[in-house]
């Protein structure tokens, strides 16, 4: 594959957008996983204090060592929780299970687990209110959740500005509403915070997690990322490409997008922003299944869509 997996459901807050939508089925399925997820995600966090508090890193210790050494606790965690030895899951399904059986909501606005991060990374945490609205016509009846903030972030805000004009000139080439292409990078790099960085701290200007492939002759960075293979999620290390500012990391995406066979579906269907990072996704851009809804969430929220309003009011 070109592309990198972002789907960091067990070791990192990013996976929170997939435990919502699945929350909301109210399955016993769903909850169960999770809580396994949440215990992984404990547990690997366990293991890093654990380490932290030891006596300090050897002579060989370096920059690959621990790269490994975090890989090898996320595999662990990730192990411990589906084998269920730990046992904070059963607990968790036990709670929350019993407390699914109440025949009317709770008073007041519900509350759900909102993140913005990138894979391998773990960002911000909030409680954002999720409310239910009158269904019209024909509509689901599913609660449709909301982001009831006075003013968007100011990552947010900072993150569209400085990307946009790279957004608004790669985007006319494809053909697409630049907004899908700017919620894209901003899952992938969490609103710009976790863009893969080298050894010595040097930004890789990945925007898109593009990887680096036999054909690419340019500079590299690795990272540790999550893939899902056979159904089963597990901690890689890959190699990404690298980039000279975020015009560059543009430029690429918008070159593979175009000459890609994979992705020919995706510009058929580029007029409409959903069904485009639909066909993005099932063009292998991703092995995360929940890719194209986690980049649809991010192009429906109101504080999104209030930054992308400010800033072509600005440009245009």
């Amino acid at each position: 594959m070109d592309i990198t997996d972002t789907a960091d459901i067990y070791m990192s807050f990013d996976g929170l957008a997939r435990l919502r939508h699945d929350a909301r089925s109210s399955s016993p399925a769903a909850l169960r996983e999770a809580a396994q997820q949440f215990e992984a995600l404990f547990l690997q966090m366990m293991l890093k204090s654990m380490r932290t508090a030891g006596l300090g890193e050897g002579i060989f210790d370096n920059e690959q060592t621990r790269l490994y050494t975090d890989l090898l606790d996320k595999q662990v965690a990730v192990d411990i929780a589906e084998s269920g030895r730990f046992g904070l899951a059963e607990v968790i399904v036990k709670q929350l299970g019993e407390g699914n059986q109440q025949t009317a909501p709770p008073a007041g606005p519900a509350l759900a687990l909102s993140r913005e991060g990138k894979a391998g990374s773990v960002r911000e945490v909030r409680l954002e209110p999720v409310v239910q609205k009158a269904p019209s016509a024909g509509a689901e009846t599913a609660p449709v959740p909301t982001d009831e903030v006075l003013s968007p972030p100011p990552k947010v805000m900072s993150f569209v500005r400085d990307v946009w004009p790279h957004a608004r000139r790669t985007a006319a080439q494809i053909g697409v509403a630049p907004e899908v292409l700017v919620a894209q990078a901003a899952l992938e790099t969490g609103w710009g915070e976790a863009v893969m960085r080298h050894p010595d701290g040097r930004s890789s200007y990945n925007l898109f997690g593009i990887k680096a492939g036999s054909a690419w002759s340019g500079p590299t960075v690795q990272q540790v990322t999550t893939e899902f293979r056979h159904g089963r999620r597990m901690e890689v290390v890959q190699t990404f490409r690298a980039y000279g500012s975020y015009e560059e990391s543009f430029q690429d995406y918008g070159r593979l997008i175009r000459s890609s066979p994979r992705y020919r579906e995706a510009l058929e269907t580029r007029n409409d922003p959903h069904a485009y990072i639909r066909a993005v996704a099932a063009g292998g851009y991703a092995t995360d299944p929940a890719y194209a809804e986690k980049v649809t969430d991010i192009l429906r929220r109101p504080y999104f869509e209030q930054v992308v309003r400010q800033v072509k009011n600005r440009v245009l």
